[in-house]
């Protein structure tokens, strides 16, 4: 089983399709291409295709100064283990129903394993902190794998959109990457802030005949939901 094949006619899928793999799509992902000009070029950009959301973008950052939003780097996330485990913990506990599953120790690894390619951006409203935010980079590319929040405390300086969205597309542009790597869901969110959608493939060879035409019955039942989950 091969799982986030890029779609399309790449030479990984030609070659699987022609050892008799069975394909079935998976959640797309989503990526964000930076202009050249940085953050400002960015906006004069989005200002063409969706200049609603490009007054937003200036809404929300006003509305965080306002209010007193920090938004920097955790230069040592080891020795603040604890409160960032918290935060996730919270909010992996609201939106999944489940814990975050990573502990405390999480953060200290990160920062022993990969100091020149992983960083921990914390915001904070009066010194406490309201949101923090898990940025990878390698070759050009930065990742966003996860975010953390506090909904209620951080509405009214719209901490996700800046923390998530506006504060990373700022720092990657002025760093000179080219791309940044979002994840799955909220696809019209991220639609309207610049993002392309980028489809994913999962390949599986069943090893019997009832094997292929289970799924042969499941995966389009699948596809369906997976269809009906990125239009929502």
């Amino acid at each position: 089983c091969f799982r986030n094949v890029p779609g399309g006619d790449s030479l990984a899928a030609e070659i699987l399709r022609e050892l008799r793999y069975l394909r079935t799509p998976e959640l797309p992902t989503t990526h964000l291409d930076l202009p050249a000009g940085g953050f400002e070029e960015y906006r004069r950009a989005l200002r063409k295709t969706h200049p609603a959301t490009e007054k937003n973008i200036a809404h929300e950052r006003n509305k965080g100064r306002r209010l007193g939003l920090e938004i920097s780097l955790v230069e040592h996330p080891g020795e603040q283990r604890m409160e960032l485990h918290q935060m996730m913990e919270r909010h992996y506990q609201r939106l999944n129903r489940k814990p975050f599953p990573y502990g405390p120790e999480f953060f200290q690894e990160m920062e022993n394993r990969l100091p020149d390619s992983a960083w921990v951006y914390a915001a904070r409203l009066e010194g406490e902190l309201v949101g923090m935010q898990v940025m990878l980079a390698h070759g050009g590319t930065a990742h966003l794998p996860m975010i953390g929040f506090d909904e209620v405390k951080g509405r009214a300086a719209s901490v996700y959109f800046n923390l998530g969205y506006n504060e990373p597309i700022a720092l990657c542009a002025a760093a000179g990457y080219r791309r940044i790597c979002f994840g799955r869901t909220h696809y019209g969110l991220k639609a309207r802030r610049g993002c392309r959608l980028e489809e994913l493939d999962t390949y599986l060879r069943p090893h019997s005949r009832m094997g292929r035409l289970v799924c042969g019955l499941f995966f389009p039942a699948r596809a369906r939901l997976l269809e009906w989950r990125v239009a929502e």
